[in-house]
């Protein structure tokens, strides 16, 4: 709305707001959610003769009269959603009366919306006063960098887990492996699956007893991959250690 009264580019208005945010000339906040507002403009017996009235917009205006006092008084905060999961009642039903009933002139309606706030915390002061710091232009300069700069991290990545780059931008420290993720999925394929490693293992010592070295050399698999099944080999008791040789059990 402002943009529009005052014919102004959206997108470099934003930016000017910010940056006269930066300097504390503004208090700026982005978009705000604000509850729909209703005020009943007639006498009360006056409800009950509306031309036009259907037996459902008549529920819900009984609805407003016993849930929402000092209606008559004063603008009330409304929630058509709440009100419509409450008393059951399709929430379209509950815009159309309330509709119908701002354009008869029985109540002022004012919907929900979206909308930024401006505060000045000091005395406004004249644009031939304003000093835009530097600062003020780095600050925003150095966080578009970084977000810039995390997305194309985050496109060319082909080695780190795509899900625990977006939780390490958010800030979260602690974070694993999804395990479902593009990269992941390639690193599972690529790597050896347990049972194709245990059963090579298994397979060359029931052949013959043999050393670590042996198999390492002979299997096509990481050394610390062969290592760490043997010791879960010989643990689960599958297979034995003596004298230096392997042997299944």
């Amino acid at each position: 709305m402002f943009c529009t009264t005052f014919k102004l580019p959206e997108r470099q208005t934003y930016s000017a707001l910010k940056i006269l945010s930066a300097c504390q000339y503004i208090d700026y906040i982005d978009e705000v959610d604000t509850l729909s507002r209703i005020m009943i403009l007639v006498e009360k017996r006056e409800l009950y003769n509306v031309e036009g009235m259907t037996p459902e917009m008549d529920n819900v205006l009984e609805l407003i009269l016993r849930n929402f006092a000092g209606v008559f008084s004063d603008y009330i905060f409304i929630d058509e959603p709440t009100i419509a999961y409450k008393h059951n009642i399709p929430v379209n039903k509950i815009y159309e009366t309330l509709l119908f009933l701002s354009r008869k002139h029985i109540i002022t309606y004012i919907p929900r919306k979206r909308t930024a706030y401006i505060f000045f915390p000091y005395s406004r002061m004249e644009p031939r006063h304003l000093t835009i710091h530097k600062e003020a232009y780095e600050v925003g300069k150095q966080r578009l960098e970084l977000r810039i700069n995390s997305m194309i991290d985050y496109v060319s990545n082909q080695t780190s887990c795509r899900e625990a780059k977006i939780l390490k931008y958010f800030g979260e420290e602690n974070t694993c492996n999804c395990g479902h993720c593009d990269i992941c999925v390639e690193r599972k394929k690529a790597s050896p699956s347990e049972k194709e490693l245990a059963d090579g293992i298994l397979y060359m010592l029931s052949l013959k007893s043999r050393t670590l070295k042996e198999i390492t050399d002979t299997l096509a698999f990481p050394a610390k991959d062969i290592a760490g099944m043997v010791r879960f080999l010989l643990k689960e008791g599958k297979i034995t250690y003596t004298d230096g040789l392997l042997s299944i059990k």
